[in-house]
C-alpha cells in the first residue's frame, strides 16, 4: 500500500536541527534545559526547565564566581523501544558567571513541579541602603 500522506515528514526533515547533541567524551547525549533568570531587591533567582529530572541527578557545583548546574534526564524505558521521542534525554551541564554581591555561602536550591529554583542571595553590604539627611542645629 502507497501512502499519499507522510504525517512524520514535517517532522524528520528537520530533526537534525533539533536533535539532542552528542557529547564525543562520554558518548551521551546532552541537551540545555531553558531557563530564566530573575533579580529581584535582595537577591538573584534561576529558574531551569527541568520536567522529568529526579533530585539525585542534579548536582551544582561552585568554583570561584561560576555556578554549574548538572544534570540527567533519563528516560522511562529504553530509547529504542519508542516509536517516537520529542523530549531530549541524556545530560545538561550550565554554567552561570556570579557577580561580585553574591553571597556564595547563602545560595539554595529547590526542586518543584519540574522546575529546579537556584536562589542567589546578596551579600548585606551590597544591598542598598537609605541614608537619612538631618538638619544642621
Amino acid at each position: 500500500m502507497t501512502t499519499l500522506l507522510n504525517l512524520d515528514f514535517p517532522f524528520t526533515a528537520l530533526d537534525g536541527l533539533f536533535a539532542p547533541r552528542l557529547r564525543p567524551e562520554t558518548a551521551t547525549m546532552e541537551w540545555t534545559p531553558r531557563t530564566a533568570i530573575h533579580e529581584g531587591e535582595h537577591e538573584f533567582t534561576l529558574e531551569l526547565d527541568v520536567p522529568g529530572v529526579q533530585q539525585q541527578d542534579i548536582e551544582l557545583q561552585l568554583e570561584q564566581n561560576q555556578l554549574t548546574i548538572r544534570g540527567e534526564r533519563k528516560p522511562s524505558a529504553a530509547l529504542d523501544s519508542y516509536r517516537r521521542v520529542e523530549p531530549s534525554f541524556g545530560t545538561f551541564s550550565r554554567t552561570f558567571a556570579l557577580p561580585e554581591s553574591v553571597n556564595k555561602d547563602a545560595i539554595s536550591a529547590k526542586l518543584e513541579a519540574g522546575v529546579l529554583r537556584v536562589t542567589l542571595p546578596q551579600r548585606e553590604e551590597t544591598k542598598p541602603r537609605r541614608i537619612e539627611v538631618k538638619a544642621s542645629a
